[in-house]
């Protein structure tokens, strides 16, 4: 989706078992980081703090820090997250789409999102797919003209024995172009 299109994501929460997820990894690791520096803190300056104020301060003190951490890790993860997580819900949408039959896709993601040189990558894939799909109908088309004349060379009740083997050839011909149809997939 695109930001010039108008299309921006109003819904921060798109894949919410993963968003949550990864919200509770940096909360937890923000509360981790946010209880040692405090201890240590604590430590250092239990002496100074003793001296300048109450014990009961400090504590609020270092509380509320603690709390407006986590807010504010919570809204940057959620965030972070919907960079990442916006892309992969783009991605499953143009798989369902693939998987429908219609070639026609292109992902297009937001200039700040997470995955651009995999949204790249598959876009060449859709791009060789199309390229490939192209060529196998014209080879279809080739084909069928082939056959048609094939069909009415015999309906001409072939005279002579040359006539013959031009019209075999010809099968052969159409025979070894249809097994080369879709080689370019390995299945």
């Amino acid at each position: 989706m695109s930001e010039k299109s108008g299309n921006k994501r109003r819904i921060k929460l798109i894949k919410m078992k993963f968003q949550m997820r990864f919200t509770i990894i940096i909360l937890l690791l923000m509360l981790l980081t946010g209880m040692v520096v405090s201890w240590g803190t604590y430590c250092l300056d239990r002496a100074i703090v003793n001296q300048l104020v109450e014990i009961n301060v400090f504590k609020v003190l270092m509380t509320s820090w603690i709390l407006l951490l986590i807010v504010i890790g919570v809204g940057l993860s959620i965030l972070v997250s919907h960079r990442v997580a916006g892309p992969i819900y783009r991605f499953e949408k143009i798989f369902d789409k693939l998987r429908g039959g219609y070639f026609n896709q292109k992902v297009v993601l937001r200039k700040n999102d997470e995955l651009q040189e995999l949204s790249q990558k598959v876009n060449e894939a859709i791009n060789f797919i199309q390229q490939e799909i192209v060529k196998e109908r014209a080879n279809i088309e080739l084909i069928s003209k082939q056959i048609e004349k094939v069909v009415e060379d015999l309906s001409k009740n072939p005279s002579d024995v040359k006539d013959f083997v031009k019209m075999c050839d010809a099968l052969k011909d159409i025979v070894r172009q249809i097994k080369n149809i879709n080689g370019a997939f390995i299945v």
